[in-house]
């Protein structure tokens, strides 16, 4: 059976799972760092975002075509590194940072149509512009947020330990995604 794009109904279901999974990663990685950021301000953004990203997974498992019961192809989320380095971080401005130039273009390649023909079925098109969409304005959100807080941060030498375990991640991109880096120049805050 053929679902959207002329891919099979388990290749749909692996893109959306793997969909799906990214933003129950991301979800789960934000909402951890609500109760621990000082800053009202990131409190509350992050949990409005930490929300939003629970119900995409929410509404990506809805849309992930069933087996009748059986358990689907096994999906990968985010790549395990690119967490692992964004959950140890211990400032707002590296968490921030983190997540504007690293977690959220790699969840928008996850959130993206999949490669080939249009994605023709309706409810899955809307689902991809509807969360792209958001994924856009969060990281909007974020990026002013992170200009405010990285002017004058209460502790400087941790936000420099931030950025520096940042680095191998500006070095693989988008690694874990399917896709290359963006080629977007640096920001000035580093």
């Amino acid at each position: 059976m053929t679902g959207p794009g002329g891919r099979s109904l388990a290749e749909l279901a692996v893109v959306l799972g793997a969909a799906q999974e990214a933003e129950a990663q991301v979800f789960a990685l934000v909402g951890r760092w609500v109760r621990s950021v000082p800053e009202p301000e990131a409190k509350i953004l992050l949990a409005i975002h930490s929300r939003h990203h629970g119900e995409h997974a929410l509404e990506w498992a809805n849309l992930r075509p069933s087996s009748a019961g059986r358990a689907g192809p096994p999906v990968a989320g985010l790549d395990a590194a690119r967490l692992e380095v964004a959950a140890g971080l211990v400032t707002t401005v590296g968490r921030l940072t983190a997540l504007v130039d690293h977690v959220m273009p790699a969840l928008a390649m996850r959130a993206a149509p999949p490669p080939g023909p249009a994605v023709a079925e309706a409810t899955v098109t809307r689902a991809v512009r509807s969360i792209g969409r958001d994924h856009r304005a969060q990281v909007a959100e974020l990026a002013a947020l992170l200009a405010r807080l990285a002017d004058d941060p209460p502790d400087p030498d941790a936000v420099r330990a931030d950025l520096v375990a940042l680095k191998p991640l500006a070095g693989a991109g988008t690694a874990g995604t399917g896709v290359e880096q963006s080629g977007r120049a640096p920001s000035p805050r580093r």
